[in-house]
């Protein structure tokens, strides 16, 4: 039985993908071109609804009221704390748990708070 390093494997195939992806304008120039029309469609999508308009009251996706920018701040700082709690539990400690819980709570908070707030 052979033994294999993933760690090895994984970072070949890292390194392939970069190079594929970085290196190699060929693959772009092998796939189609889009077309105007979609680009179009995207470009109308990224601009106010007649709804917004209609209203006078659009969605901000970076908020403007400082109860929004709150709720942002609320968002990431449960999910700092979520990743610190899965990073913690990387490294086996007992604490893990409850610190990835306390951040998905409080991640969760702050999307209910963004969502009264713009």
């Amino acid at each position: 039985m052979v033994h294999t390093d993933w760690m090895t494997w994984s970072v070949w195939a890292i390194g392939l993908g970069l190079l594929v992806n970085w290196c190699c304008p060929i693959v772009s120039l092998l796939t189609r071109k889009t077309s105007s029309e979609k680009l179009q469609l995207i470009s109308r999508a990224r601009q106010r609804s007649d709804e917004e308009q209609t209203s006078g009251t659009p969605y901000n996706l970076l908020p403007a009221s400082a109860g929004g920018r709150i709720a942002i701040a609320v968002l990431s700082a449960g999910f700092a704390l979520f990743l610190a709690g899965v990073l913690m539990g990387s490294r086996a400690m007992r604490q893990a748990s409850f610190v990835a819980v306390a951040g998905m709570v409080t991640y969760f908070a702050g999307a209910v708070l963004r969502t009264r707030f713009d």
